[in-house]
Parts: structure tokens; C-alpha cells; sequence
């Protein structure tokens, strides 16, 4: 998925996640281009469909979930099936001063 993909996807991730659901699962990387599609270096079995994986910049997947008014709860680097990261992000919540 695009980045452009990834956004509509939170967007609509947004407007139907309780206020207390959270998660994310993807491939997550420091030191790496923004957005890798079906990277040979973490891939344990051949892929050559398009967009089958694409690995994210983790600075880069963060401004991104950031500017979408969600919050990082925890992230987790390779922890998942075939060396995904965890990330659980959840909506901001607005705060009301009285």
C-alpha cells in the first residue's frame, strides 16, 4: 500500500475504531527509504506481487499516524510473522479545560 493508500486506510481506521481499540501491524524499520515495496532483505519466501509488502521508514509510518491525530501506545521492531513491527496507536483524545 502507498502512502496515499495508508492514509485513507487510517482515515477510515479513525472514523470506526472504539476509543479504546488500537493496533497496527506492519513492516517497520529504522535507517531505511520511506517506503520499500517487497524488500528482498526481509522477505523469507520470493514475492513479486505488486505491493505484496512494503516496509516503512518508522520516522516516516509515525509523521504519517501523527498528522492523522493518532498517538503511539507501543511499538514493538520484528516482533510478528516474517519480522513485522507492532505499533498500537490509538485516536488523540481532544482536551476540554473547564
Amino acid at each position: 500500500m502507498t502512502s496515499e493508500d495508508l492514509k485513507i486506510y487510517l482515515i477510515e481506521m479513525s472514523r470506526i475504531l472504539s476509543s479504546k481499540g488500537e493496533k497496527f501491524t506492519t513492516f517497520v524499520e529504522d535507517r531505511v527509504p520511506d517506503i520499500t515495496l517487497n524488500p528482498d532483505s526481509i522477505m523469507k519466501t520470493a514475492c513479486h506481487r505488486p505491493l505484496h509488502v512494503v516496509r516503512y521508514n518508522k520516522d516516516f509510518l509515525l509523521s504519517i499516524i501523527s498528522k492523522l491525530r493518532y498517538h503511539l501506545n507501543f511499538f514493538s521492531h520484528r516482533s510478528e510473522n516474517n519480522g513485522q513491527g507492532e505499533l498500537y496507536f490509538s485516536k488523540k483524545r481532544d482536551i476540554i479545560c473547564q
